[in-house]
């Protein structure tokens, strides 16, 4: 069998002794917040983030074709700066950058035109791991490539659940199965950071960035510090303004920076430099290949899903891709006047197909994170789907328009503080993190049709077996 059922799973939770589950429960939140398992609210206080007991559990068959399908999309993505500079500059309308964010982008490529696309990037999808047409139903959503929430998150929910009921877990698997963890997106993340220099006999030295202006959302640096830290890493974080340019290298205070990891979307550069700040370090660092995600993980759009889908581009992605990119992802097109190719192929007008077909579709910025601004069609009024669509087309921010992916929804035991269980449903994404050299894997769940953290969601772990 090339995957494991989830019920006998939900069944090995709720069949635990009940004194055993008020004890996991009371310990649950105890044990997430010692792991780093918090974000910040809007008003900046620290919450600590919902963990489901019941795991996702993912069999070799499973790494190997997400990992295959996963690096043949990142392989794409990288392809489209060369696409946007140099080959067809047409793409340029549908990934559309303003003056400021090019000339940022462009200062990767100033040194040489052989520029390596270096990302710890997250691919969010539809894929769920307990049935058996697992292979067939994936979709991808949208690319991730720059600060993407879980790298810590992720392998700290794992840990949690292993800890809690991991042995109960382990008493449904098959004869000769184990349940181990699966890839540590934190490795990923330490090895592609290796790929970019060739520091020998000391410690690499790396600088996590975070914009300090912002408060809110996923807090996982100090946390994923820690862990680097632990690993043969100098790891620090700080604001992007803090780092200098000094003799040829990027400084924090007197320490030489080798390798700059960073939360910070390059639009939050241009507001810090708008404020009088310099970055020359910043500018430094993207340059000389030291940023990851490199400047060019700034293609994430989600439009980026209109070149990889429409036929005029295919012969600028592998036969390979391209069977990819038919049966896994869906129709989505940068919102615009304009005519364009429909879900079937057949031309039609953008406004009017995406007004008469609300109730299949999703309007979301560009480029954007958190959920903020999606509005899923069949959850809105027409008057409202339309006012999203006049603010689309008329505001300062670009949107996309995208076919509604179907509703994928998951069963799992909760507990409340006095150990009493009862099984809940809940909407889901699976997200891969993807480097050059493999994939890890993070669990999203939420009552809400919007599945993010950031919205009030929570953390799937995603366990493996041997």
């Amino acid at each position: 069998m090339d995957y494991l059922p989830r019920d006998p799973l939900n069944r090995a939770v709720l069949a635990l002794p009940r004194v055993e589950r008020r004890a996991i429960a009371q310990r649950l939140t105890e044990e997430s917040r010692r792991h780093g398992l918090v974000f910040n609210d809007d008003r900046g206080r620290p919450k600590v983030i919902d963990v489901m007991l019941r795991p996702w559990v993912v069999t070799p068959q499973q790494i190997r074709y997400y990992r295959y399908l996963s690096l043949q999309i990142r392989d794409a993505l990288s392809r489209l700066w060369r696409l946007y500079f140099y080959e067809r500059p047409e793409v340029q309308a549908v990934l559309p950058f303003g003056p400021e964010e090019e000339s940022w982008v462009a200062e990767a490529n100033r040194l040489t035109t052989n520029h390596t696309y270096m990302i710890v990037g997250r691919l969010d999808s539809n894929a769920v791991y307990h049935v058996p047409h697992w292979r067939e139903e994936i979709l991808f959503l949208e690319p991730n490539a720059v600060g993407v929430g879980g790298v810590h998150y992720g392998p700290a929910a794992q840990e949690v659940v292993r800890t809690l009921v991991g042995p109960a877990l382990q008493r449904t698997l098959p004869r000769g199965l184990r349940l181990t963890t699966s890839p540590d997106p934190r490795l990923l993340l330490m090895r592609e950071a290796q790929r970019l220099t060739s520091i020998r006999g000391r410690a690499m030295h790396i600088a996590l960035i975070e914009n300090e202006d912002y408060k809110s959302g996923t807090d996982e640096f100090q946390s994923l510090a820690r862990y680097l830290n632990a690993h043969d890493f100098k790891a620090v974080v700080t604001d992007p303004r803090h780092l200098r340019l000094r003799r040829g290298g990027v400084y924090l205070r007197d320490l030489r920076i080798d390798v700059v990891y960073r939360d910070c979307e390059l639009k939050e550069f241009i507001e810090i430099e708008a404020k009088g700040h310099r970055l020359d370090a910043m500018r430094h660092a993207v340059s000389h290949h030291m940023l990851l995600s490199s400047a060019t993980g700034e293609f994430d759009h989600k439009s980026a899903w209109e070149i990889f889908t429409e036929p005029r581009y295919a012969k600028h992605f592998t036969a390979a891709q391209r069977a990819i990119f038919r049966k896994h992802f869906l129709w989505t097109r940068l919102f615009r006047e304009a005519r364009v190719n429909g879900p079937d192929g057949r031309e039609v007008d953008l406004i009017v197909y995406t007004r008469r077909h609300r109730a299949h579709l999703v309007l979301k910025p560009n480029h954007s994170y958190g959920g903020t601004g999606v509005v899923v069609g069949f959850t809105a009024s027409q008057a409202s789907w339309e006012r999203t669509m006049h603010r689309a087309l008329r505001g300062p921010e670009r949107y996309v328009v995208q076919r509604l992916a179907p509703v994928c929804l998951d069963e799992f035991p909760v507990l409340d503080d006095d150990g009493r269980a009862a099984l809940v449903r809940r909407r889901v994404i699976s997200g891969f993190f993807v480097t050059s050299g493999g994939i890890g894997f993070v669990g999203r769940f939420s009552r809400d049709a919007v599945v993010n953290v950031s919205r009030g969601g929570g953390l799937i772990p995603v366990l493996a077996v041997r």
